[in-house]
């Protein structure tokens, strides 16, 4: 649910109508599970949300350096109104925790999103919600966790467990998701399926656990395990403590934006949520964040970008360049076919996924004396080649601005190189004075609008103010 892209290797468990499913259940008085004692619960019984267990996390998502939308295109704004999230009595007479979405009509919607960031770090242990979730296409409610460096190192590298998931348009079915990165800086996703077999996880509670020892990370509905992940030594993101988030998100790169079949306000219901520790766990100390494998993407040798930043042009400092993607990103190396000084940077992209690669400036710049000018670049391109992504970001990514080639037609150098010229005019949704990734390229697509294979040369980058 947070700053990702949707690429699953998927293991699908689906329960059929000839398994037995175990009734959903109740609330009951707090469980006592041989092996184990109960080190924090909260089971919304004060008539209000405890603010010494949940802060709200409110907006857009720019506030917490994501893009608007929280990294993954969602419409809804989170707020800390009463109308979004509440304590209840509900009509089997619980008291619950109700976070609702509504819509205006218009194409805005709110929500809430509830998390205990420095409240509640849990590393081991039972973690267990008995949850009744909305219905609709464009819903995405979820029950997940956040490593507790994900401010200081970002999504994947802090790992991310999802206890559940659910897309609106398949009421009937959540996923069980964890996503790291692994030891050859490459995300990695597991994804495990529960249907039920018949009803949907709209018309009732359900209980949902995850059992994460120093091993594995084990998931359950109403007691029965539906999918397990072994932990391996790599998996370092999995040995450290995690806060829990719990949010109706609306729209987005997973289910869509909400249709006329959508009805409003949808309402996700958590009767209690528990954590358990395993008695006489004996564990190492938390591991160090290991950035050689645990970063997403490769820092490239920090002398290359110097072949791709123009002679003439000294305005973007000291700078790093890393390629990034699912498979996609691209071999970067440097070749003697040139239009500004000796070596051009030739993208050389494998096809099949998505990728490409940044610039990143050790210092921000105000770029607002070019705001009346271009980013300029060349390229040299295959003859396959149809169109790529051009990005620029503020700091943080609080502000960005995509700009795709094929609405900018070049001018020809000649011996197969072009120029592209992006005007600043056109990066309304940018902010100049703190731009700190002044060149990145993106997925190139091919005619066939597949993913290309092939190398893209690039040289020549600046800025001009004109």
């Amino acid at each position: 649910m947070n700053k990702k892209f949707f690429f699953y290797t998927v293991i699908v468990l689906v329960c059929t109508c000839g398994c037995d499913d175990t009734d959903p259940i109740s609330h009951v008085d707090i469980k006592d599970y041989q092996g184990y004692s109960l080190i924090w619960s909260d089971e919304f019984d004060e008539g209000e949300i405890n603010s010494d267990n949940w802060v709200y996390e409110l907006g857009d998502g720019t506030d917490y350096g994501l893009p608007s939308g929280w990294g993954n295109g969602e419409l809804q704004l989170y707020t800390d109104d009463n109308s979004n999230a509440s304590v209840v009595t509900d009509d089997q007479g619980n008291d619950v925790l109700e976070i609702r979405a509504f819509s205006n009509g218009q194409g805005e919607y709110s929500s809430a999103k509830l998390t205990t960031y420095e409240k509640l770090s849990v590393r081991y242990g039972k973690i267990e919600a008995r949850i009744k979730l909305p219905q609709g296409q464009g819903l995405w409610p979820a029950f997940w966790m956040l490593g507790n460096n994900f401010q200081e190192h970002g999504w994947p590298s802090c790992g991310e467990i999802d206890i559940l998931e659910l897309l609106g348009n398949n009421p009937d079915r959540v996923t069980f998701n964890a996503h790291w990165v692994d030891h050859e800086n490459k995300r990695k996703d597991d994804l495990g399926v529960y249907e039920l077999s018949s009803g949907t996880f709209s018309e009732d509670y359900h209980v949902f656990t995850l059992d994460w020892s120093p091993e594995a990370l084990e998931y359950s509905v109403d007691g029965q395990v539906y999918h397990t992940i072994a932990i391996d030594e790599w998996m370092l993101e999995f040995q450290r403590s995690a806060y829990l988030i719990l949010n109706v998100a609306v729209g987005g790169s997973l289910p869509g934006s909400p249709d006329a079949s959508t009805s409003f306000p949808q309402t996700m219901a958590v009767d209690y949520i528990r954590v358990y520790e395993q008695n006489d766990l004996v564990t190492d100390p938390e591991p160090l964040y290991d950035p050689a494998v645990e970063t997403w993407g490769v820092w490239l040798d920090p002398d290359l970008y110097v072949h791709a930043v123009s002679t003439n042009f000294s305005g973007f400092g000291m700078m790093s360049n890393r390629s990034f993607g699912n498979g996609g990103e691209p071999n970067v190396n440097t070749t003697e076919d040139a239009i500004d000084g000796e070596l051009a940077l030739s993208l050389d992209f494998p096809g099949g996924s998505w990728g490409g690669l940044f610039f990143e400036m050790e210092e921000a710049i105000d770029a607002t004396p070019y705001a009346n000018g271009h980013l300029r670049f060349a390229a040299k391109v295959p003859s396959e080649f149809k169109d790529a992504e051009i990005k620029l970001e503020s700091t943080g990514q609080v502000t960005s601005h995509q700009a795709f080639l094929v609405n900018y037609p070049p001018e020809d150098l000649g011996n197969g190189w072009v120029e592209y010229s992006i005007p600043f005019a056109e990066l309304t949704d940018l902010d100049l004075t703190d731009l700190k990734i002044p060149f990145a390229m993106w997925n190139p697509i091919d005619q066939n609008d597949e993913f290309l294979v092939g190398s893209i040369l690039i040289d020549n980058v600046r800025l001009t103010m004109e």
